[in-house]
């Protein structure tokens, strides 16, 4: 279908030219650099990344164009809603299906979550979770598409566990030294040890020792052959 106006396809028929696409493609393609992503802590002393969803939409349009992609809402559900009579206050948990579709029709949707604990207006609470399911909704779905719009995030590497130095190439120093040599927690192996070369043996000297006088032997006893004495 056309727009009456314009005569244009409309969005989701639109198709991308082949230098959209290996462009779209290369950006898709790039992993996320530690000044991109944020940390929350994670289970059993971990810090986890994640985009944030104000980055995530900066990327989107520098990957599709700001007239590339849109985001839309399938379904919005209300999970529980609690209300404390004495205090007042309110907790809210909302789910969200959001849908993410490019200018060709090609689109990506997954589940979002929310939830507002400790508030004291129930109309607060619906708003804080409604927002919080969606964007996590759209971030979830954009995810879907490459690896510079957070599935890069999800890495291994992207773990840091808190108080060692795994991880500390994604942004600060390690929190202790790291330990010396090729080969930490090992002893060093004979191929990194200091080889001096010996002298060859025909230019070996042995270590000469100071002598002691030594002193005068008697002459030497000379044997002379017995003669018996004769009768007179």
């Amino acid at each position: 279908m056309e727009d009456s106006e314009s005569g244009k396809p409309l969005f989701g028929e639109q198709s991308f030219t082949d230098e959209e696409r290996l462009t779209v493609r290369r950006l898709l393609e790039r992993k996320l650099g530690k000044d991109e992503l944020s940390y929350r802590g994670g289970p059993e002393g971990t810090k986890v990344a994640y985009l944030e969803i104000s980055k995530a939409i900066e990327i989107a349009n520098d990957t599709f164009g700001y007239n590339g992609w849109s985001s839309s809402v399938i379904n919005l559900s209300q999970d529980y809603f609690e209300e404390d009579p004495a205090s007042g206050k309110v907790r809210v948990g909302m789910s969200a299906i959001v849908r993410v579709t490019l200018k060709d029709g090609t689109f990506r949707e997954d589940l979002g979550y929310g939830s507002s604990d400790g508030q004291k207006s129930r109309a607060s609470s619906l708003e804080l979770a409604k927002k919080a399911a969606i964007s996590d909704g759209l971030k979830r779905a954009l995810r879907q598409y490459g690896n510079v719009l957070g599935n890069s995030a999800y890495a291994k590497e992207n773990v840091k566990v808190v108080g060692s130095d795994h991880g500390a190439h994604l942004g600060g120093p390690p929190t202790k030294s790291p330990p010396a040599g090729p080969f930490p927690s090992h002893p060093t192996p004979p191929s990194y040890m200091p080889h001096h070369p010996q002298p060859p043996p025909s230019s070996y000297a042995p270590p000469s020792y100071p002598t002691t006088p030594s002193t005068p032997s008697a002459a030497p006893y000379s044997h002379q052959p017995y003669n018996p004495p004769t009768n007179q």
